[in-house]
């Protein structure tokens, strides 16, 4: 879980515009327009992002991101129900940077006025394959169970400890991020994430997890 968060941390350094707050602006000056992403901030010069991003992919995002494929997979392969836990924290950490990811692409495809949708499309179809395969994963192992419909009531956290081997805090951790989705305001934006396909929302990947019968969709 270290790891996953280091990489989630990352992906959020990469997910939001840079600009610089502080008095030096490096002869740069204040964008002022609505439709900016930098409106009434300095923007980074940009062979300056170009460094950073550089960085940023070649000694954070490439191995962090090797480590934890290979760790998940370990956990996922290894088929204990007291993993489960984890590998759940670790998706749900992993499929919400997938969103920031998307997102960001999308608005630096437009920040450059490029012709396509992302400003690199091929790397965002490839996350979004990654997306589909761990929620694949997930839902295979869940075998049946369905840890987020149980009722929340006595046996149905016995039902929950039981099945993945939690303690009771762990089980209302659980309830609390699926409580959490449910909430009618957040169920009306997950629903019209999923009907207008806005695979850049916070909650789009995240909220896969918690079907009772996922299956991926050609829109994702």
């Amino acid at each position: 879980m270290s790891n996953v968060f280091r990489l989630w941390v990352t992906c959020r350094l990469n997910s939001n515009p840079v600009y610089i707050c502080g008095q030096d602006t490096l002869g740069g000056r204040p964008v002022y327009s609505t439709d900016s992403l930098h409106n009434g901030k300095v923007p980074m010069p940009v062979i300056m992002t170009a460094q950073f991003e550089c960085i940023n992919y070649t000694t954070f995002l490439r191995p962090w991101s090797k480590a934890v494929l290979k760790q998940l997979n370990e956990l996922v392969l290894a088929k204990r129900r007291d993993y489960w836990l984890t590998i759940y924290y670790a998706m749900f950490v992993l499929l919400h940077g997938c969103a920031m990811t998307t997102r960001r692409d999308a608005e630096t495809a437009r920040q450059y006025d490029m012709k396509t949708h992302y400003a690199n499309p091929d790397s965002i179809k490839a996350h979004h394959s990654g997306a589909q395969t761990m929620l694949a994963h997930f839902h295979f192992l869940n075998k049946g169970v369905l840890p987020f419909a149980l009722p929340h009531t006595p046996e149905g956290k016995q039902e929950l400890a039981k099945a993945a081997n939690l303690t009771d805090e762990q089980v209302g951790f659980v309830w609390r991020t699926s409580n959490f989705l449910k909430d009618p305001k957040r169920a009306a934006r997950i629903r019209f994430a999923r009907e207008t396909a806005a695979v850049g929302d916070d909650l789009y990947w995240v909220s896969m997890l918690f079907d009772e019968g996922w299956t991926p969709s050609p829109q994702d």
